[in-house]
């Protein structure tokens, strides 16, 4: 089955972005995750408090309905959305996603179609509530995939805004073989500054309990290239734990080391604890750089 485009080359985002529980900037934040299921109803608790006091959580719940798959989630800043999905016919899903809350009520239509060889997503979305809703507030968004032979998978996506145009373009190409992958990808966006672009070639390779990945970019701002360098590794330590570090370079001197241990418990609990190191800093420049960062995520399963 051919992949979403937000799909290809996941593994890549996986291992160099997801799961790093450093987010929270200097506020040292820890998250508490609680899940609870069924075979009808799935819900879902996320809830954070960082040590200058601000706290935050969102409920979500998944069901399906009649043939309707139902999505609800609401946060403790007054945000609700919705999300009704149905397969209207053989690899053809399409969803209504409304949106309210303090900025008020919006909405997005969404239409997805799975083949074989091919996948095909569309929507349109308002960026504003309905009530101040101009023709400029309506973007397109149109991504497409196709599977020419069984390890080549090419993609493109774009989005349109009605009142400013273009808005971004994106391409994506991924040869999967065994246990290697080659990723090339080119993303860009349309500013009010120009163009911003980025390009990347990408590898990975999964040897025994370990994927090793590797990628470099090129990302150009105003006639200004700025490269960056990541390397990383995700090992398992077995069934019930591992260990994942990447390396990151951006630019000609800012480096940065970041370390993950994830360790489950009793089939129903997840703690991660994990830190961003700036290498500048621990080589003794004060000035260049981020300050290091600490995170720990603690998930419950029921």
């Amino acid at each position: 089955m051919a992949l979403l485009f937000k799909k290809v080359g996941s593994a890549f985002k996986d291992l160099f972005e997801k799961d790093y529980p450093t987010e929270a900037g200097d506020k040292f934040r820890v998250d508490a995750d609680i899940t609870l299921k069924n075979d009808d109803v799935k819900v879902v608790v996320n809830g954070y408090k960082n040590t200058i006091g601000e706290t935050g959580a969102k409920v979500q719940a998944d069901a399906t309905l009649s043939g309707i798959d139902t999505t609800v989630s609401a946060t403790t800043d007054n945000q609700w959305e919705l999300k009704f999905s149905k397969d209207a016919a053989d690899g053809l899903n399409v969803a209504i996603n409304p949106k309210v809350g303090d900025k008020g009520f919006s909405i997005a239509g969404l239409v997805e179609y799975k083949h074989e060889k091919a996948t095909l997503n569309f929507s349109v979305n308002s960026d504003q509530p309905l009530e101040k809703q101009e023709i400029g507030d309506i973007t397109l968004y149109g991504a497409t995939v196709v599977q020419p032979l069984d390890n080549i998978s090419v993609g493109v996506e774009s989005s349109y805004n009605l009142g400013d145009g273009v808005e971004k373009v994106n391409a994506v190409a991924l040869f999967d073989k065994d246990d290697r992958s080659v990723l090339i990808s080119s993303k860009n966006a349309f500013k009010e500054s120009g163009l911003q672009s980025t390009a990347t070639l990408g590898y990975s390779q999964k040897i025994n309990n370990a994927l090793a990945a590797v990628d470099f970019s090129f990302n150009i701002l105003d006639n200004e290239i700025s490269p960056t360098l990541r390397t990383g590794v995700d090992y398992s330590l077995g069934s019930d734990s591992s260990i994942k570090t990447r390396v990151q370079f951006n630019g000609k001197s800012n480096a940065s080391l970041g370390l993950v241990f994830d360790q489950d418990y009793h089939e129903n609990v997840k703690v991660s604890v994990g830190a961003d190191l700036n290498l500048n800093k621990l080589t003794g420049d004060k000035k260049i750089g981020e300050n290091h960062k600490f995170g720990v995520s603690l998930s419950f399963f029921a």
